[in-house]
């Protein structure tokens, strides 16, 4: 992996967290502050790059704006935006939420755009970050059984399966099974 540009963060100044091979890390908003960078134009931006991906919605929040904007602004919560600096546009988000600093968070991450490799280095990039700026023990995730690819995704960059929470989500109106994973900051492998 190319060497990385971590700058130091002030929450309230800074737009871009780190820089790898063309592709930006903003920070967007961090426990009900958000950045200069997340303005209402942003939010919009950001929710018909979601709308139009039926996978990264559960039946409670699909087609829902306010739901949407509940969840981006949660005060329990940290996204950030993975930015193209080639194209100039966003290609995906990574979004912690419950997170406990010093113990643990559930992460989410979401690509329309880019290479798998570039993904994976990126998002081991980002889960450095988020371990060592929030001193978290663990990165805990919760994926859809039927998502098969992102399963695969996430077992490739160290994520371990923890267990199945039955019937956890809803979907085109049938409840589908959640499997569980996590990473140790141990584990994580750059």
């Amino acid at each position: 992996m190319d060497a990385l540009a971590i700058q130091e963060l002030n929450l309230l100044d800074v737009q871009e967290v780190l820089q790898y091979k063309g592709y930006s890390v903003r920070l967007l908003h961090e426990f009900g502050q958000k950045t200069p960078y997340m303005d209402y134009g942003k939010i919009a931006e950001l929710w018909e790059s979601f709308r139009v991906h039926d996978v990264l919605f559960t039946d409670e929040i699909k087609g829902d704006l306010e739901a949407f904007i509940d969840i981006m602004m949660n005060p329990r919560s940290v996204w950030l935006e993975i930015f193209s600096l080639e194209s100039n546009t966003p290609i995906g988000v990574a979004n912690l939420s419950r997170v406990i600093p010093g113990f643990d968070a559930s992460g989410h991450f979401a690509y329309w755009t880019g290479s798998s490799r570039v993904r994976e280095d990126l998002i081991k990039i980002v889960m450095k970050w988020v371990f060592d700026r929030y001193k978290l023990h663990r990165i805990s995730a919760e994926v859809p059984e039927y998502q098969k690819g992102v399963i695969r995704f996430i077992n490739r960059i160290g994520f371990k399966k923890e267990g199945t929470r039955r019937e956890g989500t809803i979907r085109h109106g049938s409840w589908r099974d959640l499997d569980m994973f996590g990473i140790l900051s141990s584990e994580l492998e750059l």
